[in-house]
């Protein structure tokens, strides 16, 4: 039977040889391919240990993108949701202002009507046939028993502080023979606020 001494270290023998070999061993040192062989063994698992912490890098990054792909989608739905809740909002607040904005011009007729109605009263001998409110401007309709009732009407209407300017559009005397009367058309334009 052949033995074999993978220590590298000879066996002492017995004999003249057997010191001779004793004396050459100590020098020599472990063999080469000893050495290769553990080089490989230690490179194979220390490439073994990189892998296998490349590969839970791997999943850990994986498992993160997934959690990271799962809440975009649930924020997606969120936006979707706020999205929604905003329009509504928008809608609401589009017919609160319309409400508002009735509101505010329902009263204003019936202020036109009373500073109409006390302008004529406050001024003698000035009748009113029609008014017609196209918005900025007001269009008057009358009769006036002479010129001065009317330019006294005229400067009434200014001093109200509704109209920035009233104008004579027309003026045209009657020929009645009992009264001397004129009917007149006069243009107001609405101060804006």
């Amino acid at each position: 039977m052949i033995k074999i001494n993978l220590l590298g270290v000879p066996k002492a023998k017995k004999g003249k040889r057997a010191a001779a070999a004793a004396a050459a061993a100590p020098g020599e040192g472990p063999s080469p391919i000893l050495l290769l062989i553990v080089g490989v063994v230690v490179t194979v698992v220390l490439l073994g240990v990189w892998y296998l912490s490349l590969r839970s890098e791997q999943a850990r990054l994986q498992s993160d993108l997934a959690a990271a792909q799962k809440k975009k989608q649930e924020l997606a739905v969120l936006e979707t949701k706020v999205k929604q809740k905003e329009a509504i909002r928008d809608g609401f607040e589009r017919r609160v202002k319309v409400i508002a904005d009735l509101e505010a011009k329902r009263s204003g007729p019936v202020d036109l009507l009373t500073m109409m109605s006390n302008t004529v009263n406050q001024t003698d001998a000035v009748w009113l046939d029609s008014m017609t409110d196209s918005g900025a401007s007001i269009q008057l309709n009358g009769q006036a028993l002479d010129v001065h009732a009317l330019a006294n009407f005229m400067g009434n209407l200014q001093r109200t502080g509704y109209f920035k300017d009233v104008r004579l559009k027309q003026t045209q005397q009657q020929e009645d023979k009992d009264l001397q009367a004129f009917t007149f058309v006069l243009v107001c334009d609405k101060k804006t606020s």
